[in-house]
């Protein structure tokens, strides 16, 4: 019985995302009516190029981001046992916004090196977080405050180099507030294979994240080297998110939401719910995307703009929710 439910949940939110795709190609600036389907499969014409050069990289970014961020909230609050645990409240978001804005000043001539930088800086203050908590023996608590404290410090340090050289930072504001806009196959193309290869990975070791749950003492017992696998499982994690960071930038709260909401209807941990914050994380990304290109048109709201108004009261709710289960 079990099995059919959470089939039936994987195939919802399956479903759900061929119609927000559907959508999503349809609706927009020039939208598409029956007469302009014949066109799109026509080399060279107005509507091949919206469909594929631009409305399709576009959802396509969505769907890899989405499921990256959502998959690396979900590992990242299983191995560290909070659900307060996310890519922004780890410092990785920190990280990597710090880094891009570091290779900006450093390679100003140099195209997509901030891309690229944001992935280096997003893997580098995980594995330096994790580096402390295993030299320092963090308890998974501290190693989440400890998060919090990097995030302000490499917020404020990026603060510091946007005040000092605003010139040569004059595009950086659409990375930190994250954006799918002007997406490409070509900025799609190494993130969103970091990000899949890593996807890949965790549900291939997701017998391994389950023993972690179990505690670190009844997970030694059971054969597994649970300080190693923590590191494993954490370094895939940023890798998700250092990957997603490289191609849309700084998009929050995708990692903490979509976890929480997916234990709902899919509430047994395994590869059912990590499939299912994948596909989660895909829809809600893509509706945030098509919220964001429409709301206001023909202007747009970035997208970031959109999850961080979303995601702050939830954060809120849940940090709240989890002071009144404590108190009792």
């Amino acid at each position: 019985m079990k099995t059919n439910r959470e089939l039936k949940v994987l195939v919802i939110l399956a479903l759900s995302i061929v119609l927000i795709s559907i959508l999503s190609l349809c609706v927009g600036s020039a939208a598409l009516d029956p007469a302009a389907w014949k066109e799109i499969f026509v080399p060279g014409s107005l509507y091949n190029n919206i469909v594929f050069g631009l409305r399709l990289p576009r959802l396509a970014g969505a769907v890899v981001c989405g499921g990256s961020l959502a998959l690396s909230g979900a590992v990242m609050q299983s191995v560290l046992a909070n659900p307060l645990a996310a890519p922004h409240s780890l410092g990785i978001n920190a990280g990597a916004a710090l880094a891009a804005a570091l290779a900006g000043i450093v390679f100003p001539a140099a195209s997509g090196i901030s891309m690229t930088a944001a992935l280096i800086g997003a893997v580098a203050s995980s594995f330096g977080i994790l580096a402390l908590a295993k030299r320092f023996r963090l308890s998974r608590t501290t190693v989440i405050l400890a998060g919090v404290a990097f995030s302000q410090i490499f917020s404020a340090c990026t603060d510091l180099i946007i005040t000092v050289f605003p010139d040569a930072l004059l595009g950086y504001t659409a990375f930190r507030m994250g954006s799918l806009a002007n997406m490409t196959w070509n900025q799609l193309a190494a993130g969103g294979i970091i990000c899949l290869c890593a996807m890949s990975l965790v549900l291939l070791f997701s017998q391994e994240l389950e023993l972690l749950l179990l505690g670190h003492e009844q997970a030694l017992s059971l054969g597994l080297n649970a300080p190693r696998w923590m590191r494993i499982l954490l370094g895939l994690a940023a890798l998700l998110a250092g990957g997603s960071v490289s191609i849309a930038g700084l998009i929050g709260f995708v990692g903490l939401a979509v976890p929480h909401l997916m234990k709902k209807f899919l509430p047994d941990f395994g590869r059912t719910y990590l499939c299912g914050c994948i596909l989660g994380g895909a829809l809600l990304l893509m509706v945030c995307d098509l919220a964001a290109r429409t709301l206001a048109s023909p202007q747009e709201i970035p997208v970031g703009i959109l999850l961080a108004l979303g995601g702050g009261p939830y954060f809120l709710w849940l940090l709240f929710g989890r002071s009144r289960r404590a108190g009792a």
